[in-house]
């Protein structure tokens, strides 16, 4: 959910074409999956540190040159393979969703163009419409099925709550709009509950709220947490090899106490926390600076407050 708004803030004022899309998906790629990469062969050091210390259901097997293949294209779940990290599967679904919407986006901008270029309003509302178009099935079939939850339409009921949020901040009549949305998704939790919709709904309401009050456009204050904030797509990449490596060590050593297992479980949340900063810095910071290069002649206009609240998108 926050993935749409953060999308939608930093997407929608711009004009799309096809050259656009391409650039945004070779942007896309650097910024995620180069990182997710690099997190991949430190997952597969950890669980070979790990192989013969922690339960197989952890380490599982030594990983073969076609999973590691299924990685890079960012398909391991759609083709079956065991994911060589926790949370991998977010990467993928968030690459997919970033596809959508950018296809959303120049559906927009052709429509547009097609009218002469003085219809852009009515061709946002087509946007919105197409999106809520693809989020009612989305939220009343798919979402209900455990087996779509490779493919983005699993989610898009929830990320494009998340772009209507930032819609809804526009002026009156589009938060008229931001509420219909709600309505469906509360229909559609009606319809069947599940907690993971229900948690976007609320968030969705808490940002719409914090939006209306200005209070985005003033949080965080502190350094600190918008440090981590910059840093927290590195530590959902690092999080899993530091406990591979964490536990390891404590298995090696022989530990078995409550005690030793809470020392062991402080001392993995610092080393992930350290860790994310240095991959941070030697990773995903020359990545980011990379993405930036390549998409560098259609630059977004984006605040550096926003920047830091959604690195991780």
């Amino acid at each position: 959910m926050i993935g749409g708004y953060i999308m939608a803030r930093t997407m929608s004022s711009r004009t799309w074409s096809c050259r656009d899309a391409g650039r945004f998906v070779a942007r896309r790629y650097c910024r995620l999956v180069l990182p997710f990469l690099a997190a991949m062969v430190l997952a597969i050091g950890a669980r070979a540190a790990g192989r013969g210390w922690l339960p197989e259901r952890v380490v599982d097997h030594p990983a073969t040159w076609d999973q590691v293949l299924a990685h890079i294209v960012l398909l391991q779940d759609i083709l079956g393979y065991q994911s060589l990290s926790a949370g991998f599967w977010f990467v993928a679904i968030d690459f997919q969703l970033g596809l959508i919407y950018v296809a959303l986006l120049c559906l927009r901008d052709f429509a547009a163009w097609l009218s002469g270029g003085g219809a852009g309003e009515r061709a946002n509302g087509l946007l919105l419409a197409a999106g809520c178009v693809l989020a009612a099935p989305a939220m009343f079939v798919f979402n209900l099925d455990p087996r779509w939850d490779v493919w983005a339409i699993y989610f898009f009921g929830q990320f494009f709550l998340g772009v209507m949020v930032y819609e809804g901040l526009k002026s009156t009549a589009s938060a008229i709009g931001f509420g219909l949305y709600v309505a469906l998704t509360a229909a559609a939790l009606a319809f069947a509950w599940r907690w993971q919709l229900a948690t976007a709904l609320a968030i969705a309401v808490v940002l719409f709220s914090a939006g209306k009050l200005a209070l985005t456009q003033r949080w965080p204050r502190s350094r600190l947490i918008a440090r981590l904030g910059l840093t927290s797509y590195s530590l959902f990449l690092v999080h899993f090899p530091v406990l591979v490596l964490v536990s390891t060590i404590w298995s090696r050593l022989g530990c078995a106490t409550v005690t030793s297992a809470v020392v062991a479980s402080v001392a993995a949340y610092v080393a992930s926390l350290a860790a994310a900063e240095v991959f941070y810095r030697l990773v995903e910071s020359p990545t980011l600076a990379l993405a930036t290069r390549i998409g560098r002649s259609r630059p977004a206009p984006v605040s550096l407050a926003t920047r830091e609240s959604g690195s991780a998108v």
